[in-house]
């Protein structure tokens, strides 16, 4: 016996001999939240389609509160998957939308009219119940497909990309707002995104997974400050490869001219500064490291212009090395 929600152990995935998820472990506890990022076909949808009960192991065993998934239908499991698109039933309005897993509990009408209200309102979208969901936006749509997910009070919370589809300004509001809330219900989640950004803010765990294996699974700080493979330096962190070394843009210094760099660094490089910029109150330099034709942006309070040359540098102390293939 453990405390954990979910511990997945040695699952393996294949399709026709060819495997798609090979030997993955992981475990979460009670309103853990998991992001799973990595490119796409590294195995990310499908790990999750086989928690669902959607696509059966090829071998290994899932275990949801100490009882054994495997041979247990979808239906049957205390999960929830939310897919890309909302997949509202267009001819039901948001309230019956929200109140539909509960009538398949076969709840009476009146006390699924009442939990799904008390959602609705949670959620700031009790106006909305009775209308229908061509005549709301792409984020309100959302919001409803969470409120019809969590009405069944699923242990488990699956979410592949159900942000992608909204705009840049939503997609950043509504990931900030569905953490809140699920934090609120102490729900346990595990989201597959592409976005590091997004992973970053929403997780309290990141796994990176290649080619159907998880490389590295850890805090996002943790993922960020100490990547064990340059491969997850790269997918996670923020700097530049150099052969078998990732060196951390946290770790870089950047100097008017080559002196100061000689004086301070182990390793330079001249850069030519391309743009200036600001974000959040910070001056920003995108610059082109002319040695090794690599572009990075950095926050520099430097004065200094648009075409300027300056010298970065790095202490060989900061520089992470990595086995080569790692």
């Amino acid at each position: 016996m453990n405390n954990s929600i979910i511990d997945c152990q040695q699952l393996s995935k294949s399709f026709n001999e060819k495997i798609v998820i090979n030997n993955v472990n992981f475990a979460l506890n009670e309103g853990e939240i998991l992001c799973i990022v990595g490119p796409s076909g590294c195995g990310k949808t499908t790990l999750l389609r086989c928690i669902a009960g959607l696509e059966p192991v090829t071998s290994g065993k899932i275990f949801i509160e100490d009882h054994e998934m495997n041979h247990l239908s979808a239906q049957a499991r205390p999960v929830v998957m939310m897919f890309q698109q909302p997949l509202l039933f267009p001819h039901l309005s948001v309230l019956d939308n929200t109140s539909y897993g509960l009538k398949m509990q076969k709840m009476t009408k009146s006390l699924r009219i009442e939990k799904a209200m008390a959602m609705l309102k949670s959620m700031e979208i009790e106006d909305l119940a009775n209308v229908f969901p061509h005549e709301i936006s792409g984020g309100q749509q959302q919001r409803v497909a969470l409120a019809r997910a969590l009405m069944v009070q699923p242990k488990l919370l699956l979410l592949d990309e159900p942000f992608s589809s909204l705009d840049p300004e939503l997609r950043s509001s509504l990931r900030g707002w569905v953490k809140k809330k699920l934090k609120e219900w102490n729900t346990t989640a595990i989201f597959v995104t592409h976005d590091k950004e997004e992973a970053m803010v929403l997780a309290d765990s990141i796994a990176v997974m290649k080619e159907g294996s998880i490389l590295q699974m850890g805090t996002p700080d943790e993922l960020y400050e100490n990547p064990t493979s340059l491969y997850v330096a790269n997918y996670i962190s923020e700097g530049f490869s150099l052969d078998e070394t990732f060196i951390p843009l946290s770790k870089i210094k950047v100097y008017k001219n080559e002196h100061g760099t000689k004086d301070h660094s182990d390793r330079y490089f001249t850069a030519k500064i391309l743009a200036i910029f600001f974000k959040g109150g910070q001056r920003f330099i995108q610059i082109e490291l002319l040695e090794i034709c690599t572009e990075i942006t950095i926050a520099c309070h430097l004065d200094v212009s648009k075409n300027d040359t300056v010298c970065i540098g790095v202490s060989i102390d900061d520089m992470l090395s990595f086995t080569k293939g790692d």
